[in-house]
């Protein structure tokens, strides 16, 4: 630990402890000092780590030592400084202080480039505030309160202050992340559970297939959104054990409606780390073939976003996915890198016009036309076009003045069971 090496004499304000209960004493203390009333900051390094990996100790001390003299300048505003370890520090503040502010202040100037031997160093902080009472029992309670905003406030140089709503999203968490866990160990009270959204052909008026969607069934909380469980799977390095589970549900559900109608394609949303992933891939393979069905029925979507994370890197696998008859489709396009110029070097099939532009259809008289040039730019080079978003009549209309192949939204059908799309849709042999 650097500080505990570093000579801290000349910051006044930073105290240094030799274990948890040493600390727990001094805040009692603190706390009954100031009328059991506290305001207080954590303030974390969040690029430590890279620091660490990338600079030798001396010049580490050196970024330590500007970061502990840059939060002396605020000593006017702070009671004491507590070094917890090299990248966290806890700050117990006046009872002046308004928090936001000071927070703020605090960020931008901590943010600023630190210049040691020619390097210039960036800081990435993070800082989550608090006001303590005497109904918190403890220095560990609240650090914990504390790290939880951390966490939910999970963007560079983010500011948070802790209220029961952050406490509230972090139990949530805890209880998805439990759910999975208990997911994977074979737990039957939770499970992946789909709902497929009909894809609509205009030109033929019918239902051409269905877009797969994940969500949670857990006995704590009930549906869980992909939104939440998948990004919480992600950081959680539960992905690779999962995504069997959601492509087995995904074929599962399919195959019964496939069984109706054999030309229904499916559509599975697949992230650019599953993409790249060969494991992922084989399972995709291995379990489409336990269910007998071809590769041509199988439409992979993949995020506009995801594919300028690693261009050049995803063609090989696009291109190894098309040869064994998979149709490759860029869903969400015009929300991320949104140039057509490199959609002809890439090998897909279809492009989904982002919901963001249909939504944008009734607010602006231009859109329509600025959506006719996109349509006509995809078309001319032999791509595919579904637009996904149409959620009104107005909407629909105007769609389908564009002439895309495709349509899908609330207007044509939500997200439904495969028992309620079997009843309420494909007994009309898929027309809409």
């Amino acid at each position: 630990n650097l500080c505990t090496s570093m000579s801290l004499e000349k910051y006044e304000l930073v105290q240094t402890f030799k274990d948890i209960n040493s600390v727990n004493q001094y805040y009692q203390r603190l706390l009954k000092a100031n009328d059991y009333s506290l305001k207080i900051a954590k303030i974390g390094i969040r690029n430590y780590n890279s620091l660490i990996a990338f600079y030798k100790s001396p010049i580490l001390m050196a970024i330590l030592e500007t970061f502990l003299s840059r939060i002396q300048q605020f000593k006017a505003r702070i009671l004491s400084v507590i070094a917890m370890q090299n990248d966290q520090f806890i700050l117990v503040l006046k009872e002046s202080i308004v928090l936001p502010s000071f927070a703020q202040q605090l960020s931008d100037y901590l943010g600023s480039p630190i210049l040691v031997e020619k390097h210039r160093i960036l800081l990435e902080t993070s800082i989550a505030t608090m006001v303590v009472t005497s109904s918190e029992p403890s220095f560990e309670c609240v650090l914990r309160k504390l790290s939880q905003t951390m966490i939910v406030s999970n963007n560079t140089n983010a500011i948070a202050m802790y209220t029961d709503k952050v406490g509230n999203t972090v139990k949530r968490k805890q209880q998805i992340t439990a759910a999975l866990i208990d997911l994977l160990a074979g737990n039957k009270k939770n499970k992946i559970v789909m709902d497929y959204q009909p894809i609509i052909n205009l030109e033929k008026n019918r239902i051409a297939g269905f877009e797969s969607l994940a969500r949670l069934h857990t006995e704590a909380l009930g549906i869980v959104s992909p939104t939440e469980f998948i990004a919480i799977a992600e950081a959680s390095s539960m992905m690779p054990e999962l995504s069997p589970f959601i492509i087995d549900a995904a074929f599962n559900g399919y195959q019964e409606l496939r069984d109706i109608d054999a030309s229904l394609a499916l559509g599975i949303n697949v992230s650019i780390n599953e993409l790249m992933n060969v494991q992922y891939i084989n399972t995709l393979c291995n379990i489409r073939k336990l269910y007998n069905v071809p590769p041509s029925s199988i439409r992979i979507e993949l995020t506009e976003s995801a594919l300028i994370q690693d261009f050049s890197g995803t063609i090989e696998v696009l291109s190894d996915l098309k040869s064994r008859g998979y149709s490759i489709v860029i869903d969400d396009f015009g929300s991320g890198y949104s140039n057509l110029s490199y959609i002809v070097h890439l090998p897909i099939d279809a492009v989904k016009i982002d919901r963001s532009f249909i939504q944008q259809l009734d607010k602006h008289d231009d859109y329509f036309t600025f959506l006719s040039g996109i349509v006509f730019a995809l078309h001319s080079v032999g791509l595919q076009v579904a637009v996904e978003g149409v959620e009104t009549y107005e909407q629909a209309r105007q769609v389908q003045q564009l002439s895309p192949l495709y349509v899908q939204g609330y207007h044509y059908a939500k997200p439904l069971s495969v028992d309620r799309i079997k009843k309420e849709l494909l007994h009309k042999k898929s027309s809409c």
